[in-house]
This record gives structure tokens, sequence and C-alpha cells, in this order.
């Protein structure tokens, strides 16, 4: 599957995230165990995002990541994977990349519904795991 190597772009904050009209991309970056990092695609840049407070906006949960995203115009989300550990599993070296991306739906669990309360704390809040 492809993982759409694109170039790096400068990080974006939510609040200026929620000003562009269309994303191409949510990537969920699988970093450690549960702790999960979000960056997008957009007009054929990566970007991380900033939280509020202008950390890598992270999180222990990929749908308290993907209800910050609730409401915007998101063309595809995904999880994204790579393991630095392939010798260890008796793999050989690899000239290219092991990345694997595993297509997310929109579960609409970050919907006001679904959410209640939470959602709003979400939005202005968002999560963040140092």
């Amino acid at each position: 599957m492809s993982t759409d190597s694109l170039p790096m772009g400068k990080a974006l904050t939510v609040k200026q995230l929620r000003q562009i009209p269309r994303i191409d991309k949510l990537v969920i970056h699988a970093i450690d165990l549960s702790l999960y990092q979000a960056s997008v695609h957009v007009d054929g840049t990566e970007h991380f995002i900033l939280d509020h407070q202008g950390r890598y906006l992270r999180s222990y949960n990929i749908v308290s990541l993907q209800a910050v995203f609730e409401g915007m115009a998101i063309g595809k989300q995904v999880l994204r994977h790579q393991s630095c550990y392939d010798e260890m599993v008796g793999q050989p070296s690899r000239e290219g990349s092991n990345v694997m991306e595993v297509p997310l739906g929109d579960n609409k669990l970050g919907s006001p519904q679904n959410l209640g309360d939470k959602l709003g704390q979400y939005r202005s809040n968002p999560p963040t795991v140092h």
C-alpha cells in the first residue's frame, strides 16, 4: 500500500487547520505501544499538528484524536505504523520502507451525539501526552 511520501511542511495548530477547506488525508501515527500522533496531508505536503500549547498533538486513544478533526473535510483517514524491529524477528535488512497504512473509517464517535460535552473539550483543548 502506498504511503504517499510527501515533503514535510511546517507544523500547524488545530486552529490553523480549521481554516483549511479540505484535508487530503489524516494520518494517525502509531509511535509507541498505545501512543498516537497526528499529521495531515494538504496540497501535496505533510504537516504535523500542534495542540493549543504548541506541542505535538498526541494521545493514547485514536478516537480522541479523530474527535479533534470531527467536522473537518477530510478525504481519508489512516493509521500508519513503521516497525524498527525487523531484524529482531528474523527479517532481512530493508533498503525500502516497511511503513504500513491501514484505512480508518469515520466512525462518528467524535460526533456531538456520542461525545456530548466532551466534544467542546477536545476541540478547545485537544488531547496531549508528554
